[in-house]
């Protein structure tokens, strides 16, 4: 009895591996085409080059055709897998610090964490943003909330939290911004009003601009295309002005293109030149915008 018992325990293990089940578990497998890459596939499926990664146990950005991945977190196929980034404590951080750095406030992190004190620990895992299953729960940023979001409705696709990503070109450093996919071309439009303090083109940022707010924040906008006629450094932006178009500029010398898919690349820097996650600024703009 024992010994057809693990014939038919074997035979059901050697069906599921061969294929002989296509439940859940492999409808949001995703196999790699010629040309893609990690943040081609994680912004076109709404998923975080991280929890990509960090689903399938990669350990690196590198990825070869006919690879095959999940789309989903482990056991997560009811659909409610976190949108968004996460934050690891590090020695020295407090709630306060850490919602600074994002731009949320500390007790939007103590709800979605479940935190019922301020303390925390190194090492601790934190979300930054709602999940899935609340997807109205749009958050007030906790300064420029008078913005507007910088492409029209219907002229992007959506996006996701992309703070904090690895990238390789110019070194292994972290994602500083939020990408949103447009068709080259699209028009961008300034998110506040301010002056422009830098423009022209960047090794990492291709034909960028960026813009001092009069709070004393600057947006960074990247990869542009081009620049809209009479946009030059020094002058004043008025909210929801026309600065420029999307585009696949940067990762080389001046005039390099292609070597992405065409998007914006947009960011908030502190008066001292910090990055801060612009991902709750966006979707708070663009709630306003619908």
């Amino acid at each position: 009895m024992k010994k057809q018992r693990w014939i038919y325990g074997m035979a059901c293990a050697l069906l599921l591996s061969t294929g002989g089940h296509h439940a859940s578990a492999h409808e949001n497998m995703y196999t790699v085409k010629s040309g893609d890459t990690l943040w081609k596939i994680g912004t076109a499926n709404n998923v975080s080059i991280q929890n990509i990664k960090t689903w399938n146990n990669l350990n690196t950005d590198t990825i070869y055709v006919g690879q095959r991945f999940s789309l989903l977190a482990p056991h997560s196929h009811d659909n409610t897998s976190t949108v968004g980034s996460v934050h690891y404590v590090k020695a020295g951080e407090t709630l306060y610090i850490i919602s600074k750095k994002y731009g949320i406030t500390v007790d939007q992190l103590k709800q979605w964490n479940k935190l019922t004190s301020d303390m925390i620990y190194v090492g601790q895992k934190l979300q930054i943003s709602a999940t899935a299953q609340s997807p109205a729960a749009v958050q007030t940023p906790a300064f420029l909330k008078d913005g507007t979001f910088p492409f029209r409705k219907g002229t992007y696709t959506p996006y996701t939290d992309t703070w904090g990503e690895s990238r390789q070109y110019g070194g292994d450093r972290t994602h500083e911004g939020t990408d949103i996919l447009a068709q080259k071309g699209t028009p961008v439009y300034s998110a506040t009003s301010g002056v422009v303090t830098q423009k022209g083109w960047s090794e990492l940022g291709g034909w960028r601009l960026t813009v001092r707010t009069n709070e004393g924040y600057h947006l960074y906008y990247a990869h542009l295309n081009g620049y809209a006629a009479n946009v030059s450094a020094g002058m004043i932006l008025q909210k929801g002005q026309l600065i420029g178009y999307a585009g696949d500029s940067g990762y080389g010398p001046a005039g390099t293109t292609g070597k992405f898919a065409s998007h914006l690349h947009f960011g908030i820097y502190n008066a001292n030149w910090e990055a801060i996650n612009p991902y709750v600024h966006l979707k708070y703009w663009e709630s306003l915008s619908n």
